[in-house]
């Protein structure tokens, strides 16, 4: 069995392993929350670099500093989650 499919297949064990296992305190709900913030920041970025992804009212968010500095928060929040 290769690396890929090792590492494949233990993710997929912590991601189906039962409600006992995900207890608080284990890191999987910090996990998820990592995961779900830098999806979060992923798709902003996407939209404000290439803005064909966005729509018009949107796209008036872009060039406020308040956007930017809640993207940067978010960023900086999943990768706090993550770690």
């Amino acid at each position: 069995m290769s690396q890929i499919q090792r590492t494949r297949v233990k993710l997929r064990r912590e991601l189906e392993a039962p409600p006992g296992l995900r207890k608080f305190g284990s890191g999987w709900i910090s996990g998820v929350l990592g995961l779900a913030s830098a999806s979060e920041v992923f798709c902003c970025a996407l939209t404000a670099r290439a803005r064909i992804f966005c729509h018009a009212g949107m796209r008036a968010l872009h060039g406020n500093v308040w956007f930017r500095l809640g993207l940067h928060v978010l960023l900086l929040a999943a990768f706090a989650f993550s770690g």
